[in-house]
Formats: C-alpha cells, sequence, structure tokens
C-alpha cells in the first residue's frame, strides 16, 4: 500500500488488496489515525521534532485494539526507535490480528512525502521467514520510490549507470595503472557523461 501524510491521519492512495486482507473495507481514501498505522509512525519519525510533536498533541490516543501504544509519551520514544531502524512493524494496533510493516519514502532533504506497507494476517505471519523479508521489501520498496520522485530514473538504470561506470575506471586502471591518482575524475567524468 502507499499512504501519505494528512494531518493526523494517514490517507490511503493505493491500496492492492490480497485474498487474505482483513479489512476490504479500507480503500483507496480511506483515513486511519498515524499514531496506530505503521505507514502513519514511519512518516512521524521522520518528520522534524517540532511538527511531529505538534501532529501528536493533537491525536487524539483512542485505543483501537487492546495493543499498549495509545499515550504520547511511548509514541515519542518509538518513533526515536522507528528513525533507527529504518522501518516499522505494527501488530494489530488499529485492526486486531494484523501485522503491517512499513518504511517512509523520503524526499531529498530526507522528510517524508509518503509510505510503502505490507499487510499480513497474524495468522499468516511466521516471524522467522517474514519479519526480515517484509522488511527488506518495504525498506527497498520506498527507497526505489523515493529515488524515482528526486532523480525521475528508476533506480535499476541509475544501478546500471553506475556499475558501468565502475566497469569503464577498473578497466581504465587495468590498462594504465598509472591512472590510479586519477580515479576521482574518472568516477566523475563518467558520471557526467551520463547525462
Amino acid at each position: 500500500h502507499l499512504t501519505v501524510l494528512d494531518d493526523t491521519d494517514i490517507l490511503y492512495v493505493i491500496r492492492i488488496a490480497s485474498r487474505y486482507m482483513l479489512a476490504p473495507h479500507s480503500v483507496v481514501g480511506t483515513r486511519i489515525p498515524a499514531f496506530c498505522a505503521a505507514p502513519g509512525l514511519a512518516m512521524l519519525a521522520y518528520l522534524p521534532l517540532e511538527q511531529a510533536e505538534d501532529i501528536l498533541n493533537r491525536t487524539d490516543f483512542v485505543a483501537y485494539t487492546s495493543h499498549h501504544y495509545h499515550d504520547r509519551a511511548s509514541a515519542f520514544e518509538r518513533l526515536r526507535k522507528i528513525r533507527e531502524m529504518g522501518y516499522v512493524r505494527a501488530d494489530g494496533e488499529f485492526y486486531k490480528g494484523d501485522v503491517s510493516t512499513a518504511a517512509a519514502i523520503l524526499d531529498i532533504q530526507g522528510r517524508p512525502i509518503g509510505a510503502v506497507n505490507i499487510s499480513i494476517p497474524k495468522s499468516r505471519w511466521d516471524p522467522a521467514r517474514d519479519e526480515k523479508r517484509i522488511m527488506d521489501l518495504v525498506i527497498t520498496a520506498a527507497a526505489a520510490w523515493g529515488h524515482w520522485l528526486r532523480f525521475r530514473v528508476p533506480i535499476t538504470v541509475a544501478a546500471g549507470a553506475v556499475s558501468l561506470v565502475g566497469g569503464v575506471v577498473a578497466l581504465a586502471l587495468a590498462i594504465n595503472q598509472n591512472l590510479v591518482d586519477h580515479v576521482t575524475w574518472l568516477v566523475l567524468a563518467g558520471g557526467l557523461a551520463r547525462r
């Protein structure tokens, strides 16, 4: 799913349903409080502190499930940890039985412009199998989306260009080892030639 932060809520802008989804009534345009949704927490974690504080101070911390993260104090500590990890996993905080993993999509200044998340029913969640796999997927998807928004170049093309420049530099060094002092200039020239 792709969500954006809209005041104290998240708003679904793209939602891809699976046959196992818990909340079939949650469609594009659905709003959920940011404090109890993985994508909302992922975006809040990357906001400037004053902005995150403002949003959380205006948030009505309603307990939608029996989960214990329904107060400002635990929210601030949690946002710090999310920022360190680069992703968040929320376990049944808005929808009971839902395990949601999300990562923020960041602009060039490192501010959140959206979030990518994957939700899995708790009954199908296997921590040993799913924790790292799903974390890697959402972080990679968020990074690729952020790359596209910044540069309008698919990340695969950018990676291919970097590989090509690296190969040319390695070939030049293999041919003439005296160029080792000029590697920085060779890499710069390769990057500029791509433009």
